[in-house]
C-alpha cells in the first residue's frame, strides 16, 4: 500500500511543480517572447526547485536522511535526473512543435514524460527507495 501511497504523494508534489513550471512557461512564452524550447527551459529550471523540496519533505520523507558528502551527493543525482528529463522534454517540445503541434499541447504530453523519468530517478537514484515487491 505504502507503494501507491507515495505515487499519489508524488502526483501531489508534481501538480504543485507543474502549476509553477506552466507559469513561468507561460510568462517567458508569453511576456518574454522567448521561444517555446527556452521557456521550456526557465519553466522546467523553476519547477525542479520546487519539486526537490516537496519530494524530500513529503514523498521520499522515509529516505535515509543524510549531511554533508552524502548530501551534496544526493543533490548532484537529483540534478543529474533532472538533466536527463530536461533534456529529453527539450527535444521532445522542439520536435513537437517543429510538427505542428500547439506549444501549450505539447508542454502537457512533454510534461508527462518527464513525470515519468523523475518518478523513477527520484526513486532509485535520489532517495534510494526499495519497496517490497520491487
Amino acid at each position: 500500500m505504502a507503494k501507491y501511497s507515495r505515487v499519489v504523494k508524488f502526483g501531489a508534489v508534481g501538480a504543485v511543480n507543474t502549476l509553477v513550471d506552466f507559469l513561468v512557461f507561460t510568462l517567458c512564452s508569453e511576456l518574454g517572447r522567448l521561444s517555446p524550447a527556452q521557456a521550456q527551459t526557465a519553466g522546467y529550471l523553476s519547477g525542479i526547485v520546487c519539486s526537490f523540496v516537496l519530494n524530500r519533505l513529503v514523498t521520499f520523507a522515509d529516505a535515509e536522511k543524510v549531511a554533508g558528502a552524502a548530501a551534496v551527493g544526493r543533490v548532484a543525482r537529483f540534478a543529474l535526473v533532472n538533466l536527463a528529463s530536461w533534456g529529453a522534454s527539450t527535444a521532445m517540445i522542439r520536435a513537437l512543435t517543429g510538427a505542428g503541434v500547439w506549444k501549450y499541447a505539447a508542454k502537457v504530453v512533454v510534461t508527462g514524460a518527464a513525470m515519468v523519468i523523475n518518478y523513477f530517478g527520484y526513486k532509485i537514484l535520489v532517495f534510494h527507495i526499495r519497496e517490497n515487491g520491487d
